[in-house]
């Protein structure tokens, strides 16, 4: 599970911070796992998509309110769901092209003296090797800056940085 961790000082009151958090993360279908005075558990409704919002790749996050600082600890199961299905649909990209390329090759005898052709398959998924980690990180980077963006929200730091 990919974890995130962050803390914010925090310029507003606490109380005010938590209302704005839930403000965000409610109508996004968060759940409330446990609500205290100083803290706030939510669970996330699960990321199936990258034209979701970016906060849908938290699976379960903990707040903590304090007068001087918010802290987040959040579970990214959303980020890691999505690169796991990456994962299987290269995967099986891979072995369905594999499985046509070797047919063609076996049954059609004018192709059966060129083995080149069976590496095919290999070089169509070659940069899909450089891209998936690349679109990984790049889902993971989205999700965190769209948490320290509600953070930053939340503690009154509106200066963006």
């Amino acid at each position: 599970m990919i974890t995130y961790r962050k803390t914010q000082p925090n310029h507003n009151d606490p109380a005010r911070a938590k209302e704005l958090v839930l403000q965000t993360l409610l109508p996004l279908g968060f759940e409330i796992i446990s609500d205290t005075s100083y803290g706030l558990t939510v669970n996330g409704p699960g990321y199936r998509s990258t034209r979701q919002p970016p906060l849908h790749g938290i699976s379960t996050a903990v707040f903590d309110f304090g007068r001087s600082q918010i802290v987040i600890d959040a579970d990214l199961g959303g980020v890691s769901r999505i690169s796991q299905l990456l994962l299987v649909i290269l995967i099986g990209v891979g072995l369905l092209d594999s499985a046509i390329f070797f047919a063609l090759w076996y049954f059609l005898p004018e192709l059966n003296q060129h083995r080149w052709f069976l590496f095919i398959p290999a070089l169509t998924l070659l940069p899909w090797i450089f891209i998936a980690p690349w679109m990984t990180r790049f889902i993971r980077r989205r999700c965190e800056d769209a948490i320290d963006k509600l953070l930053r929200n939340a503690a009154g730091d509106y200066s963006g940085k």
